[in-house]
């Protein structure tokens, strides 16, 4: 069977069965702040449809390589996703909900004559279980789990990744609500966890500071109807196993970076869109073998990007 074919005949399963049971529900999740569980991104207030669509876009210009043997060389890094997601369970009484999310994701990676791989495109299949609950009093709870697989030709265990979040917000007072919870990587050999910790603070009706780290940190001013302008964070971070026909006998990449950006956010009932221009901090690269063993690490110049993201719900 065809990728293509199977991804979209997904999405149709997907949301026929959801369709008729949740066609009516109110999930109302606008006191949470603007913390996502997957990411920077906010997603908007209430909706009485349990389907949503959203897509992103990143693209950086080349940055060099700082130090070592490949001092000067140039590395350029892009990303784009695009996800569709249904609710198949809700209970108003409890303003609790859980969703399935089927994503595409494919990311580029360009270094001027790479001499551990030829693979530039990195194409993954993400499926992502989630759930959100208001029964413990003044507390928002967040879970999901993301299981992602890189290999396009053939299964094997050893091109699957998972990623798992548990995020809780606590609301402190009417306009500030503490958040905790951890984000854990692993497979593919590559483990890691983080914190999540941080607040979010109302300070009026213009102005918000969003500090949780490490998805969500931005400043934000809404200064007109529908409109919003950002200065916030951004994180990058991919993983994936080189395809052994791409001369690189299976090996592990990863790829982290931290921007600085000025956003231009437009909101209209169920759709939010975003651009965004910024820097970033200087980021780096790992290159190990098939077991994460001997790795290679280059550190990059900062360098500057531009994106934008749409999410909407029908």
């Amino acid at each position: 069977m065809k990728w293509s074919k199977f991804f979209m005949a997904s999405i149709f399963i997907i949301g026929a069965f959801n369709a008729k049971l949740f066609a009516n529900n109110d999930i109302d999740t606008s006191d949470a702040g603007s913390e996502s569980i997957s990411g920077p991104y906010q997603p908007h207030s209430s909706s009485k449809s349990p389907f949503s669509f959203s897509a992103f876009t990143d693209v950086m210009g080349k940055a060099k390589i700082n130090k070592g043997l490949f001092k000067k060389d140039k590395v350029q890094f892009a990303i784009t996703n695009a996800e569709a997601a249904a609710v198949f369970y809700y209970c108003p009484k409890f303003s609790e909900a859980a969703s399935a999310t089927l994503g595409y994701t494919n990311t580029y990676f360009d270094w001027d004559g790479n001499p551990h791989f030829n693979q530039t495109h990195f194409d993954t299949i993400t499926l992502s279980l989630s759930g959100m609950t208001k029964r413990f009093d003044r507390w928002l709870w967040r879970g999901q789990i993301d299981i992602n697989y890189d290999g396009f030709e053939e299964l094997k265990a050893s091109y699957f990744s998972y990623n798992l979040i548990m995020w809780g917000r606590y609301s402190f007072c009417q306009a500030v609500g503490l958040h905790m919870g951890f984000y854990i990587e692993t497979g593919m050999r590559m483990d890691r966890i983080y914190p999540i910790l941080g607040f979010d603070w109302q300070i009026n009706s213009k102005w918000r500071l969003n500090a949780v780290f490490p998805f969500n940190m931005a400043l934000e001013y809404a200064y007109a109807d529908h409109w919003t302008f950002a200065l916030a964070g951004r994180t990058f971070s991919s993983r994936h196993r080189i395809q052994p026909d791409y001369f690189g006998d299976s090996e592990l990449f990863r790829y982290t970076n931290f921007g600085l950006e000025a956003m231009v956010k437009y909101t209209l009932g169920d759709i939010v869109a975003n651009l965004h221009t910024g820097v970033t901090t200087g980021g780096r690269f790992k290159i190990a073998n098939a077991s994460n063993h001997h790795p290679d690490h280059y550190n990059l110049d900062p360098t500057g990007y531009i994106g934008g993201e749409l999410d909407m719900r029908f």
